[in-house]
């Protein structure tokens, strides 16, 4: 008798608390079931209200899966009541799907960047010469150099 007197002081404590982190501007409906407490190197430890364990890290959106009884993120409250359990099942799915929706409109509206722009390019003639490297190319101009003669080597330029 006098545990469970002593259990429910606890969850008022807990709750006064909890009320005090709702007061400072956190509106998250997941703060009225934990508390938080930040250890020597400033990281958040939360407390369930539910079970009164305490959780190092992870932050709220994690908790939520500890009141919604989802494994794999965090261990699940075993003493959370079927109300607020289904409350944050309603808001995790709600959550995907939102997040679902937003991930389609910008698949949608962005397509990677490739944008295709047409642009009136003026006709520009650019009058070439017959004449190439070594004289009068045969290829009217093509870029194949046409030399008239003997080539030499490099040395040829030099005297030794």
């Amino acid at each position: 008798m006098e545990q469970s007197q002593n259990d429910q002081q606890q969850q008022h404590n807990v709750v006064q608390e909890s009320q005090t982190c709702s007061s400072r501007g956190k509106s998250d409906p997941a703060w009225e079931y934990f508390t938080v407490k930040y250890d020597k190197n400033h990281k958040a430890q939360y407390t369930c209200i539910f079970c009164l364990n305490t959780y190092n890290g992870g932050g709220i959106y994690r908790m939520k899966y500890h009141l919604a009884k989802i494994p794999g993120q965090i261990k699940v409250c075993s003493k959370v009541t079927e109300e607020v359990e289904l409350q944050f099942k309603r808001i995790l799915m709600e959550n995907k799907k939102n997040k679902m929706e937003k991930r389609k409109f910008e698949e949608e509206s962005y397509d990677g960047g490739d944008m295709e722009v047409e642009v009136d390019m003026p006709d520009v003639v650019i009058e070439s010469s017959n004449t190439s490297f070594g004289g009068i190319s045969e290829d009217a101009g093509f870029g194949l150099p046409v030399y008239d003669g003997d080539i030499g080597t490099l040395n040829d330029d030099y005297d030794f």
